[in-house]
């Protein structure tokens, strides 16, 4: 589609990524909450160490790489150290990690695909099973696992994220062209508590 404007959302990583910019579209990026989430671990909780849980895959090595390089500038911004991502398949190797856990609190990935006895258990089993046998604190970067028992997360506000997207399309159908407008990234984020959880601590 070349003749009409196009206003993307939700792109979690640079448009170039995507093979943009092209000169009809133009949109709205969603930014990583990690050092905020981490913050507020580190003010409610004394935090000072953290790990993430992650089902394996290529694109989980990738943010492992991403975290490594960028572990300086998250302490600096959260006060919080990242010191390493544990990318699992099984349940088998979850539950270890899990019972083994060194850091001051358990950050969520990817908890789609964890293999138990040959069937996919569901996200919500992987985290409410994480939650319940964890020593440490459970925190999640996605909404849904944090309605699944973990503590909270800080997500992309879609409120913000379609107002960002309705100013664009007024400047377009104002009469600016799209490949006049330059991306937005939506810097508005929410929080998301799960209050038998914290009612737990």
């Amino acid at each position: 589609i070349d003749d009409i404007p196009v206003i993307f959302t939700y792109i979690f990583d640079q448009p170039a990524a995507f093979g943009l910019p092209k000169p009809n579209v133009t949109g709205v990026t969603r930014r990583s909450y990690a050092a905020d989430i981490w913050a507020l671990a580190n003010k409610m909780l004394g935090a000072k160490t953290v790990a993430l849980m992650s089902k394996k895959s290529a694109s989980m090595e990738g943010v492992r790489k991403y975290l490594f390089a960028g572990a300086d500038k998250l302490e600096a911004a959260s006060g919080v150290r990242f010191k390493e991502m544990y990318l699992l398949d099984t349940f088998e190797e979850w539950e270890q990690t899990v019972n083994n856990f060194s850091e001051d609190f358990i950050y969520l990935a990817d908890t789609s695909r964890i293999l138990k006895d040959g069937r996919e258990l569901t996200r919500a089993e992987t985290v409410s099973w994480t939650v319940a046998n964890s020593k440490k604190p459970v925190i999640a970067a996605t909404e849904n696992d944090t309605k699944a028992g973990a503590l909270y997360a800080i997500v992309t506000s879609e409120k913000a994220m379609g107002i960002n997207a309705a100013e664009i399309g007024k400047k377009i159908l104002d009469g600016t062209s799209p490949a006049d407008i330059k991306y937005v990234q939506s810097q508005t984020g929410k929080l998301v508590v799960n209050m038998k959880t914290a009612q737990q601590y």
